[in-house]
Order: C-alpha cells, then structure tokens, then sequence
C-alpha cells in the first residue's frame, strides 16, 4: 500500500476515493471583483486542497471557496480563469 507523498495518509482518505483530476486543475482560480471572492475547483485531494489553501493564505491573504464542477463550469464562462503560479 502507497502513502500520500504530502502527508502520509492513505490515499483511500485522502483522495475519497475517486481518481485524481487534472494537475493543471490544481492551480487556477477565478477572483470576482465585485464580491472580492477567490473560486477554485474541488482539488483532487485533501493534502492538494491543504496546500493551496496555504498558497492562497500567503499570496492574497484569504482562502478561496471551493465550488462544484457545475459552478465552476459557470462560473469560467462568465469570468477569466487564472493560473497561480508558486
């Protein structure tokens, strides 16, 4: 059995099961001016989701809201999608 290389948990609790998403995934956001919110996509771990919560914190100052694919998918054909790069 394969540990989480992040935090050495199993990767059955860390991923919940499903198969991770697509890395590039991990770092992009969508910022709305108007309400001043970050949106990121569901990270495909909870290490992942640790990590760019942690960036987020550092960068800007505040932690994203993590939003359903559905959401983002929405939300990307009204604002531009935006890479973070650390």
């Amino acid at each position: 059995m394969s540990f989480c290389e992040v935090c050495g948990c199993d990767p059955c609790d860390c991923y919940d099961g499903c198969e991770p998403e697509d890395p590039i995934m991990k770092h992009v956001y969508i910022y709305d001016e108007q309400k001043e919110f970050y949106y990121v996509p569901r990270a495909p771990s909870l290490c992942e989701a640790r990590t760019r919560a942690s960036i987020f914190m550092k960068h800007f100052g505040d932690e994203p809201l993590i939003v359903n694919p559905q959401t983002w998918e929405m939300l990307s054909e009204t604002y531009s999608v935006r890479f973070l790069e650390e």
